[in-house]
């Protein structure tokens, strides 16, 4: 992921700011979510436990059997099957779909719950719709889309339920005013807390970016190639496959500096990077700086054929650049030099150990005359 795109991200106002943005982010925020899905199940339980003692207490047959039913059969499977997924897989999109669904079933039972308080004149229930949307919008961590999905559901049956009391639409009951305006503001805040995590994953992934890449010409540093070229060995010697390592050094270039100047000396290593990109054209082939005018390359599951031919076109493509270099004493053009080495790993050795190898054919190519790529 380069720069570029991730600015690209979020940049639309209002709500064409959540259509730019990748899958990315949403695998992100399910990484980051489990914290809100465990405070979301504890609540839940904790205040459907206490609603149970308080009708317990408080209510009187039959509408206590019929409430404490509704309640617990209703609501109760789907925390239960909510914290199974949670403790199963607290990453897993089942996470947010089964918190979904549990707040969907809390919505439209309580609304049946206020529609039997209300028959059996025992109170008004209708604070707690509030506290669903305040659920749905920010304690469960649900996607402002779910959240809207579960309170629109909780309007339209608390309002349908409720107009069977009234002879006309035109004189809604004050609780659905109530209700709908705390939809809004949660709607608000819902989109308020969205747009805080995007811009949270934004920062999360310059920082990776930024981190892991060499500030001057762009391409990965020494760090991430090291982390990644040890993963790679451990691939290759599980799976007995084969793994190619070129250290590239650009010829005199501490003469091209000091003739050249180092601002210019910065433009030659950036066009190199840009060369050696293009030619790494697998998934899993990677170059990096490795230092100064260093750059490393790393093949693995490549036939020789293949790897000398590539090797040649970097070293010719580095020439068709047509960099002047008049104090190189090869040629008038900047060239490269580069060392490879290549071996199936075993326990003995490490990645390191074929660096080194590396390291060392280039010394020769160096001896040789330069411009020129020496197989260990």
């Amino acid at each position: 992921m380069n720069s570029e795109l991730v600015k690209q991200k979020g940049t639309s106002p209002g709500f064409f700011y959540f259509l730019n943005t990748s899958d990315d982010f949403y695998k992100w925020k399910m990484e980051e979510n489990p914290f809100h899905y465990k405070i979301f199940l504890i609540a839940a339980t904790v205040i459907l436990a206490i609603f149970g003692i308080l009708d317990v207490i408080y209510l009187q047959e039959p509408w206590r059997s019929e409430i404490l039913k509704l309640t617990f059969l209703g609501i109760g499977p789907f925390i239960i099957l909510s914290t199974l997924i949670y403790l199963y897989n607290k990453t897993s999109w089942l996470c947010p779909l089964s918190i979904f669904l549990t707040l969907l079933a809390a919505a439209l039972i309580s609304v049946r719950l206020v529609m039997l308080a209300e028959k059996a004149d025992i109170g008004q229930f209708y604070p707690s719709l509030i506290l669903i949307v305040l659920f749905s919008f920010f304690l469960s961590g649900l996607h402002y889309m779910l959240a809207i999905a579960v309170s629109l559901t909780l309007l339209i049956a608390y309002y349908t339920a409720k107009f069977e009391y009234f002879t006309s639409l035109h004189s809604p009951p004050s609780e659905v005013v109530i209700l709908a305006l705390s939809i809004l503001v949660s709607l608000i805040g819902g989109i308020s807390l969205e747009r805080s995590h995007k811009k949270r994953y934004q920062q999360s992934v310059l920082l990776s970016y930024y981190a892991d890449r060499d500030s001057l010409t762009g391409l990965f540093n020494r760090r991430y190639f090291f982390n990644f070229a040890e993963k790679v060995w451990k691939q290759c010697l599980r799976d007995k496959l084969p793994i190619t390592i070129m250290i590239a050094d650009v010829d005199y270039f501490k003469k091209y500096n000091d003739s050249y100047g180092h601002i210019q000396g910065d433009h030659c290593l950036r066009a190199l990077s840009r060369t050696f990109e293009l030619a790494m054209k697998r998934p899993f082939d990677l170059v990096a700086r490795y230092g100064g005018e260093e750059f490393i390359f790393l093949w693995f599951n490549t036939e020789s054929d293949y790897i000398k031919k590539v090797i040649e076109v970097i070293r010719t493509d580095v020439m068709a650049l047509k960099i002047d270099h008049n104090d190189s004493s090869i040629n008038e053009y900047v060239t490269i030099s580069g060392g490879i080495s290549t071996c199936i790993p075993d326990s003995e050795t490490s990645i390191y150990d074929l660096v080194q190898t590396a390291d060392t054919a280039l010394y020769k190519a160096k001896t040789q005359g330069r411009n020129r790529c020496v197989f260990s």
